[in-house]
């Protein structure tokens, strides 16, 4: 799984996390594909500070703040800004561990 396919899946399930359609984070199913995500990325070596994409925790979020920008130009500002920090507050519930590898 390249970088692309492991921020396009992250930002998914963080997605339906927001919406609720995925349960909560202590479920099995929902830690099971977030550490899924976390051995493609360091099979990968995303870590590797010298790798053409880095996939640390702050680089997840920043990439993830970017993707979720676009889309929400042009709607209601106020409720784009709400839903963005919903999204990378449930991001940043994960990123502890994310970089502890």
């Amino acid at each position: 799984m390249d970088a692309e396919e492991i921020l396009r899946r992250l930002q998914e399930r963080l997605d339906l996390h927001r919406r609720g359609a995925l349960g909560y984070m202590g479920q099995k199913s929902y830690k099971d594909e977030f550490f899924r995500l976390f051995e493609a990325a360091y099979n990968g070596d995303y870590f590797n500070a010298e790798s053409d994409r880095l996939l640390t925790g702050d680089a997840i979020r920043d990439s993830l703040e970017e993707r979720w920008i676009a889309p929400l130009e042009g709607k209601d500002a106020d409720d784009a800004h709400v839903v963005m920090e919903d999204l990378l507050k449930r991001w940043d519930e994960w990123r502890y561990a994310w970089d502890r590898r």
